[in-house]
């Protein structure tokens, strides 16, 4: 099983460099380490380390290794406007079915001026422990730094709130 956490930015970032992300990892984990269930979040820290694979103007693919197994969490870029396009319609046809927040109406006209997307893949191992807190990390930065809400699947939308948490508003 995996989890899905995105970011729909509406500054466009760009290329990620890997020792960037790490470091905003490193200063923001600590707002999200009460999520850890099963590592020892210096541990993983001390171990995390992010790979880039591939990387284009429109895309980019890294790895964020810190599992002591090397299992890594996997990050996708993208801002080629016609997949940006799709996925936003698709979340648009989506919040229309599912419209119970008095604050819905952010949704449709954030992702009216979505230019980029980020996509992190996590698989259950993560999500038990330390990875959460990792990519709510990474997350958080993208969504600062890209003017960006957060949708963390099967949990919702949220944003950024006092202290760098994340604040849900809107149920999947």
């Amino acid at each position: 099983m995996s989890m899905w956490v995105s970011v729909f930015c509406q500054n466009q970032i760009g290329s990620l460099k890997p020792s960037d992300l790490i470091a905003a990892i490193r200063d923001r984990v600590s707002a999200f380490s009460d999520l850890a269930a099963q590592e020892d979040p210096n541990e993983a820290l001390a171990r995390l380390r992010v790979e880039e694979l591939a990387s284009t103007d429109d895309f980019q693919l890294l790895h964020l290794h810190y599992l002591a197994t090397d299992l890594p969490v996997v990050l996708f870029r993208f801002s080629n406007r016609e997949e940006v396009a799709s996925e936003v319609q698709g979340c648009l046809e989506q919040i229309s079915k599912d419209r119970q927040s008095p604050k819905a109406p952010v949704l449709p006209e954030h992702l009216a001026q979505v230019t980029e997307i980020f996509h992190f893949c996590c698989k259950q191992e993560h999500a038990d422990g330390m990875g959460t807190p990792l990519v709510y990390a990474a997350s958080s930065w993208l969504a600062d730094r890209g003017k960006g809400l957060i949708r963390v699947e099967g949990r919702g939308w949220m944003q950024l709130a006092q202290g760098g948490k994340l604040a849900g508003f809107e149920s999947q």
